[in-house]
């Protein structure tokens, strides 16, 4: 059996081949770019029913989407304001992106928006509920934002959040049906706070279940667990539960255990699934190829879901061996400092006070490429592994691999220092950070350490592939990589 990076034979009787290719992505949910500069009439109805278009899925039951903040959608869904209500374009930092949004910002007490949404060709029956998706759009501004929410002159959600990150963030309401008996909903958004909020898009579903299994997210949710019988006392060994970090031994025992998880969970909003961990930055490359080894095999035997933990250098997972230049992984110079202004001493990061644990710095080259290799190797062994499986015929429901992080922007040890002074910027760790150019170093300093790490991740799980065998073409059942 040969594998390339493309394109993986099985030397199998009927020879499987399992193409990488990269599938369109879908425009449900994609950033909505309405802006249209020219000054013809027609070219800014068409963009704008274009974009209508886009938002608006295809499955059963009727659909509307009103695109708050642009003109001509704003004239179709009859939108009328009170207060101070500005359509505008929103500039967002999201780590590395810069992405615009079209929105309308509701500023001050009081102020209002209505729109009107159409659901004329619904087809289901009257009883069922009417669902409504907003869209809002946050830039960390300060504040807490509160708005009621009311469908047809009724109030029927308050909402309330603080913006603690940037860009769009949905939420879902349940319309009564008798609320939305009628098939135009006016809906209008009150703010209830000093706090401005910006809406982008929403819509109004009649058939919402439809929907989300017409896009396969209407599934249970996984609850992954090492070993299913630390959920059942009855299975208990020694008249003690066994310890849940420890999977059973005995092949017998674990496959009793699953069925009486799944026999158990049936018919609720949840499924068992295996959860698989390694310490890529730790474990030796052996020990780490037999934990992927046994958690694909534990899913395809018990066919339940796999959730594989990929934990980086924090909590116990920091290596401790060579580091290739004369010293060890371990060495202060690795881990994070911090300024403690009680005692005025540097120390440790606090999170490597317990234990002796090693907080690492994201900052350091040599070990950041340690980390990269690390995270390279355990991630494709895991992917080949689980493709070499399905190529001879194993069943694997839903393998899914997610990466942790543990992240603290205190860190001023040497390397982060020095990296801040090359780019023009002198910490004050004695006095903290005073200026707009400290804090924002020390921001994009620590989105950018996600980025390098999230690029590094997603390029070594790379496209998944699509298995032809024999004539017949499966395509993955979910994205092998949770990117949350």
């Amino acid at each position: 059996m040969k594998i390339h990076r493309n394109l993986l034979l099985s030397n199998l009787a009927a020879t499987t081949l399992l193409l990488r290719i990269t599938l369109p992505i879908s425009s449900y949910g994609a950033e909505p770019i309405i802006a249209s500069t020219s000054n013809t009439m027609a070219t800014t109805n068409a963009a704008s029913a274009a974009a209508e278009a886009l938002s608006i899925p295809k499955a059963p039951g009727a659909i509307d989407c009103a695109l708050l903040g642009d003109a001509e959608s704003s004239k179709n869904h009859a939108v009328t304001t009170k207060g101070s209500v500005t359509n505008e374009i929103l500039n967002v930092e999201i780590g590395s992106l810069r992405p615009r949004y079209h929105v309308a910002t509701l500023s001050g007490r009081g102020t209002e928006l209505s729109t009107t949404l159409n659901l004329a060709k619904a087809t289901t029956a009257a009883a069922n509920p009417v669902i409504l998706e907003v869209e809002e759009i946050h830039n960390r501004r300060p504040g807490t934002l509160g708005y009621t929410v009311q469908v047809n002159g009724k109030d029927v959600y308050f909402r309330t959040y603080d913006e603690m990150a940037a860009g769009p963030n949905h939420y879902f309401v349940q319309i009564p049906a008798e609320i939305a008996a009628k098939v135009a909903l006016r809906v209008t958004f009150r703010n209830e706070s000093d706090a401005p909020f910006s809406l982008s898009r929403l819509w109004a579903y009649s058939d919402f279940e439809s929907l989300a299994k017409a896009e396969e997210t209407f599934r249970p949710m996984s609850v992954a667990v090492k070993n299913p019988a630390w959920l059942l006392p009855e299975l208990a060994t020694n008249g003690s539960v066994m310890k849940e970090k420890d999977p059973p031994s005995d092949p017998a025992m674990d496959q009793k255990a699953w069925e009486i998880l799944k026999s158990r969970m049936q018919g609720s909003g949840y499924s068992p699934a295996v959860w698989g961990e390694i310490f890529y930055a730790k474990n030796p490359c052996d020990e780490m190829k037999k934990i992927i080894d046994r958690s694909l095999e534990r899913t395809s035997t018990n066919g339940v879901d796999l959730t594989f933990s990929l934990n980086g250098s924090e909590w116990g997972g920091h290596p401790n061996g060579p580091d290739g230049l004369g010293g060890y992984f371990s060495d202060v110079k690795y881990s994070k400092i911090g300024y403690n202004p009680l005692t005025k001493q540097y120390t440790l990061h606090w999170h490597s006070t317990p234990g002796n644990t090693t907080w690492p710095t994201w900052n350091d080259p040599q070990l950041n490429k340690y980390l990269a290799h690390k995270i390279t190797q355990a991630v494709q062994y895991f992917r080949d592994s689980r493709d070499f499986m399905t190529a001879q015929g194993a069943t694997l429901p839903h393998p899914v691999m997610n990466q942790e992080w543990g992240f603290s922007v205190r860190d001023h040890s040497d390397a982060t220092m020095n990296l801040a002074k090359k780019e023009g910027v002198t910490l004050t760790p004695e006095i903290g950070a005073t200026t707009a150019e400290q804090k924002k170093w020390i921001f994009d300093n620590a989105c950018a350490s996600g980025t390098r790490f999230g690029e590094i991740f997603d390029k070594a799980a790379g496209t998944d592939r699509i298995t032809v065998d024999r004539g017949e073409i499966k395509i993955p059942p979910a994205p092998t990589r949770d990117d949350n």
